[in-house]
């Protein structure tokens, strides 16, 4: 066929580099969390770098407490370069790392989107350039609820372990008639516990 004249061989169009920008957070500098920081960023950069035609322009990564009064400046700064058209893609690991619960995460994702920047939750499976913003929403919702009944859950167990094994701080926290001694053990206070006594008497009398 390659020597028939009459034939022309017209080789594919190579896709346009696409910018890629990678999110990523832990909620501490606690050892556990910087390994998760670090396998986060790894994890991402491999799997942008199985695809051609992306490339990694920069990093946004974002040590903040999952508390609702901290401010996201990696966040913040990801948004205004979508913004301003520096990105094509934004990868994330997945939809817990984007926002702190199901209303930031939905705020994020839709200021990023309005900028006409691709999303892609790598875990969870999600493209916003093959799923639509309805059901990536949906899917957001869902396993945030699930996340907080989990997280629910397992604070629930622990309170109730601590106070079986008497390890809970709430056999240390000072309270009316006690103090702390140098260990930090309650003691009684030596004049608060004499009106201690006395409401006990009043009330076995």
């Amino acid at each position: 066929m390659d020597d028939n004249p009459k034939v022309q061989f017209i080789p594919p169009r190579p896709k346009p580099i696409e910018r890629v920008g990678i999110y990523c957070r832990v909620s501490s500098t606690k050892d556990e969390q910087l390994k998760s920081l670090s396998n986060q960023i790894s994890g991402l950069t491999r799997s942008v770098s199985r695809i051609p035609h992306f490339r990694i322009v920069d990093m946004y990564i974002e040590i903040q407490s999952a508390k609702g009064g901290t401010k996201r400046s990696e966040l913040n700064r990801l948004i205004e370069d979508s913004k301003n058209h520096l990105l094509d893609v934004v990868v994330i690991k997945d939809v817990s790392r984007l926002g702190r619960d199901t209303v930031e995460t939905s705020e994020a994702y839709r200021e990023i989107r309005q900028a006409r920047v691709r999303v892609i939750f790598d875990e969870n499976g999600l493209d916003s350039s093959k799923d639509s913003n309805e059901l990536i929403l949906s899917v957001l919702e869902a396993i945030h609820q699930a996340e907080n009944e989990s997280r629910s859950q397992n604070i629930k167990m622990r309170h109730r372990q601590k106070a079986m094994d008497g390890s809970s701080g709430l056999y240390h926290r000072k309270c009316y008639g006690y103090t702390h001694n140098d260990q930090g053990e309650l003691i009684p206070h030596p004049e608060q516990v004499k009106v201690v006594h006395q409401i006990f008497d009043w009330y076995l009398n």
